[in-house]
Parts: structure tokens; C-alpha cells; sequence
């Protein structure tokens, strides 16, 4: 949509300025259509090379005079940029390029400037070879000024052709800059969550060698990164557990996930540590993020302890709610007070008041309670 903008607004402003030039009397009519096209050529040249100019370089480059070898390449180029269109344009040396156009040499410092200054490099050197370009030509130097009108003509086709290449060539490295930054930021996002995760990840083979692990393993096996990389795992796997490892791997070789699959693995110390996984295969390596639910399951036995001991006691236990209703009985209560849990669900204790306590004990009890 631009492009066709573009070539519009030019025709626009060649038609009307050289019309008002005839109606001012400051051109003939016979010259009307060559000031028409001489105009646009020059429009074009302006968006071609003096837009782009202004927009890259109204931020200035960054990094040409980071360093001594950086600003010794910056000056370089910058004086490269200089000498030759001046060289080439006015025919200074003109003897040393032998039967090949001179002017086509610009594009090997063009080629210079994109990889290595990028669009303010390119931008740069079409600014300075349109400018003495034109010069020479008025000054009737260089090859394209042997005649006048056909010589800028001429020049103007060169331009063309040496600003789209130069600028196609800058925006695509630059392109490419950006996407391997982008990558790069991603690239560092991910190794950053990847090394300070709470979680245990890690990428192993197919064969079930660790490749990569993040700094969470050291902390809950003990061994250092560098101990376990390129190690099988199953060498550190509880022999219990180790038949269910191995038909986890399998599953992960048919592509298929596994998650929440738990087995444990020895740490430095001789203990044991219950690992959880979440595992997926992809191009012959095991993705895996992984957690060290050790203390959940001594937790969990001692609630099943607890429970144990709740359910075999001989002691009269029942268990209330913060709104006194009871949930839960064990079975000394119903052998003590004859009730049963479906007498007793959801009811208030004093269902078992005797009538044999004053008023003041219960409350001295309550008080106590809250």
C-alpha cells in the first residue's frame, strides 16, 4: 500500500510543480514532460534514499566506537565512504580499474556496510554516493555524465539499484538481528527459570542419561551437577522402584506421557529422597520437571499413623467441628457410650450431658476448650 502511495504522491508533485512552473512562465511546454519525469526521478531518489535516511538515522547508531577495534573499522568505513564516490565520481584514478565500470565496486563496500554497520552503514554511503554522484555529473566527471540527460538518467537507474539492493541486504540482516536477540532474551529467560526454579528440572536420552539438570538437584541429592551429567539415572533409583522406572521409560519411548509418577531416588548421604515426576519424549530426549516430595509423604505416613492410632485406641475419641457439631467418632467411643457415628454425626456434644454436672463445670470446660 505504501509503494503505490509512493509512486503516486511523486507523480503528483512532478505533474503540478512543473505545471506551475509553464504557468509562471519559467519553462516551456515542449519541456513539460522531460521536468515532469526529471522530477519524479527526483521524488523517487528522495523516498528511495532520503526517507529511509531520516527515519534510522534519527536514532543514532549504537556500538561503532565501542572499543579501539570497533572505532578503528567505524572510521574505516567512513572514509571508505568518502574516497571512493569522490574517487569514482570525478574521475580520480580512474586508469587503475582497468575495463570494468568503476561505480560497481560501491557495491562491494555496499555489501561492507550491511553486515557489519547495518541500515545507518548503508544509508550512510547512498547518501554520500547520490550527492557526489550528482556533483560529478553536473561537473561532467565520471562515465555517466558523457551526456547530460541520458548520464542522469543513467545515475538515477545505478541509484536505484544500489539503494534497493543495499537496503533489502540491511533489513534482512536486520531482520535476522532481532529474530537471534529475540531468541537469545528467550534463550536467557528460560535458563534463568530453568537454573533458579524451586522445581527439579532435567533433560535426559532415551538411554536414560542425564544431560542437563538444573542447580535444584544438587540441593536435594547432595551430588554435584557435574557428578550426575551423563550418569544413568536408574543407578540412583531405589532397587524397589526401579522395575516401575523402567516401564515409565518404556511409555515415554512409545510418546507417551507420564505424570505424576513417584519413585525414589538415594541421596549422597545414603537416605532416600521421593521424587515426582511429570515426564514427555521428544526427539529422542526425556523432558522432565520433577519434585521432592519427601516430607509430604512422611507426612502423609504420620497422619496414617495418627489415624491408626485414633481407630485402635482404647481411649473414648470424638472429633467436632469449629461450630461443635461431630464429625467423627472412633471405636472406643461407641463402645464406651453406645452410641454410633450415624447417632452422633452432626450433633452437638451435650447430647451426652448426664444432668449429673452443675451449669458451672460445662462452662469452666468451654472456656478452657475455646
Amino acid at each position: 500500500r505504501i509503494l503505490p502511495a509512493a509512486i503516486l504522491s511523486a507523480w503528483i508533485s512532478a505533474v503540478s510543480g512543473s505545471f506551475a512552473l509553464l504557468h509562471a512562465g519559467l519553462a516551456d511546454t515542449a519541456d513539460l514532460a522531460g521536468n515532469v519525469f526529471h522530477w519524479w526521478q527526483a521524488n523517487a531518489i528522495g523516498m528511495v534514499i532520503g526517507t529511509p535516511f531520516a527515519l534510522v538515522w534519527r536514532r543514532l547508531p549504537r556500538g561503532w566506537f565501542g572499543h579501539a577495534k570497533r572505532g578503528l573499522e567505524t572510521h574505516g568505513y567512513i572514509l571508505l565512504s568518502l574516497i571512493a564516490p569522490t574517487t569514482l565520481f570525478m574521475d580520480f584514478f580512474r586508469g587503475m580499474f582497468g575495463g570494468i565500470s568503476p561505480e560497481y565496486w560501491l557495491f562491494l563496500l555496499m555489501f561492507w556496510g550491511a553486515f557489519r554497520f547495518g541500515r545507518h552503514g548503508v544509508l550512510l554511503l547512498l547518501l554520500i554516493v547520490a550527492s557526489i554522484g550528482y556533483l560529478g555529473i553536473d561537473r561532467g566527471a565520471a562515465d555517466f555524465a558523457n551526456h547530460r540527460q541520458t548520464g542522469a538518467q543513467n545515475f538515477w537507474h545505478y541509484l536505484l539499484v544500489v539503494a534497493v539492493a543495499g537496503i533489502l541486504m540491511a533489513l534482512i540482516l536486520h531482520t535476522r538481528e532481532r529474530a537471534e536477540e529475540a531468541i537469545r532474551l528467550k534463550t536467557a529467560e528460560l535458563d534463568a527459570y530453568f537454573n533458579n526454579a524451586l522445581d527439579l528440572f532435567g533433560i535426559a536420552d532415551m538411554q536414560g542419561r542425564f544431560r542437563k539438570m538444573n542447580a535444584r538437584w544438587q540441593q536435594i541429592l547432595g551430588y554435584s551437577i557435574a557428578e550426575l551429567t551423563g550418569k544413568p539415572f536408574l543407578e540412583f533409583v531405589h532397587p524397589d522402584d526401579i522395575h516401575a522406572t523402567q516401564e515409565a521409560m518404556a511409555r515415554l519411548s512409545a510418546s507417551t506421557s507420564v505424570n505424576n509418577f513417584i519413585n525414589r531416588y538415594r541421596h549422597r548421604d545414603g537416605s532416600w529422597r521421593w521424587i515426582q515426576w511429570n515426564s514427555t519424549a521428544k526427539d529422542g530426549l526425556i523432558y522432565a520437571a520433577a519434585r521432592d516430595i519427601t516430607e509430604q509423604k512422611a507426612a502423609e505416613d504420620e497422619l496414617r499413623l495418627a489415624a491408626l492410632v485414633y481407630q485402635n485406641s482404647s481411649e473414648a475419641m470424638m472429633i467436632t467441628d469449629e461450630n461443635d457439631r461431630i464429625i467423627s467418632i472412633n471405636q472406643a467411643f461407641t463402645a464406651c457410650t453406645g452410641y454410633t457415628l450415624a447417632d452422633v454425626l452432626g450433633k452437638n456434644p451435650r447430647i451426652l450431658n448426664s444432668g449429673r454436672q452443675s451449669p458451672a463445670f460445662y462452662r469452666a470446660m468451654w472456656q478452657a476448650l475455646n
